[in-house]
């Protein structure tokens, strides 16, 4: 399924004071254009990638029917799902030691991978990442001086900013065609956070009784917040429902100021692209 839309009063010419938002995964791209001074949306793009087709193609085809991708933009910042990364606490960090760091990522120090920090200032940690230098030139080619993020980053720092000064157990989910994304915060401050290969329900419970189990967590003590590509009674929803009570959509409309765009965006399809806009 595709879905863009484009605000009607966006022009070219206010691109430089525009911020472009890419999220990129195995199964799906999006991207978004947002206002910088005024926060509003003015293009959301969304399309899955079909499992015979590089994201690359995918991407350069993008290049010649949407044209706005070529525009010149104040910041560009791609997400990109992996799960090449590793959390190391503000307190804990030290820059001497980030070939050590990077060891605890699937891919290590290779000389064909590029380390990069993240800072997710919210959470009081740094996020060590590997990417493949690859990958990460082809993707500059196309998008120049771009700034790259894991999907850790944006999932966390978006769920941060719903839940400050909440307290209690917060268990957010980001649901998506071939992955779940998990983090969880106690007392407003990060407890546990990953990423897990999962198709279908029956998998997904496994993960979720998995994670209550480990962490000790209480379902009738615990706010279960929801992102992604999951609608109310559907089958992963249910699954959710047999041990939660208190379930809310995470919406993407309070990142944003609203609009007649932003009104028909399903509030939680998108929350992760949209936070992007929280990463620095």
């Amino acid at each position: 399924m595709e879905q863009y839309l484009k605000d009607e009063n966006f022009e070219s010419q206010y691109a430089e004071k525009c911020d472009l938002l890419v999220e990129l995964s195995p199964a799906r791209i999006s991207y978004a254009i947002v206002d910088h001074a005024s926060n509003q949306l003015q293009v959301l793009f969304s399309s899955r990638i079909a499992s015979n087709i590089l994201i690359l193609d995918k991407l350069d085809t993008l290049f010649n029917t949407h044209t706005e991708l070529q525009l010149p933009f104040r910041q560009i910042k791609i997400g990109l799902q992996t799960s090449q990364f590793t959390f190391i606490p503000d307190e804990l960090f030290d820059p001497s030691l980030v070939k050590e760091y990077a060891k605890f990522t699937q891919l290590g120090t290779h000389m064909d991978h590029r380390i990069q920090i993240n800072d997710i200032k919210s959470a009081g940690i740094k996020n060590v990442v590997t990417i493949e230098l690859e990958r990460q030139e082809a993707l500059q080619t196309r998008f120049h001086q771009a700034h790259f993020f894991s999907q850790a980053d944006s999932f966390i720092a978006g769920m941060d900013s719903m839940i400050a000064g909440n307290g209690g157990t917060s268990f957010g989910l980001n649901i998506q065609s071939e992955t779940i994304e998990v983090a969880v915060f106690d007392s407003d401050r990060l407890k546990f956070y990953n990423l897990f290969d999962c198709v279908n329900a029956d998998e997904f419970n496994y993960f979720l009784l998995t994670i209550v189990k480990e962490l000790n967590l209480d379902p009738a003590q615990t706010k279960i917040l929801l992102a992604g590509a999951i609608e109310k009674n559907d089958a992963y929803y249910q699954r959710i429902q047999k041990y939660f009570q208190d379930i809310h959509f995470l919406n993407t409309r309070q990142l944003l100021v609203q609009s007649d765009l932003t009104d028909q965006l399903a509030p939680h399809l998108f929350f992760s692209l949209i936070s992007l806009n929280l990463c620095e």
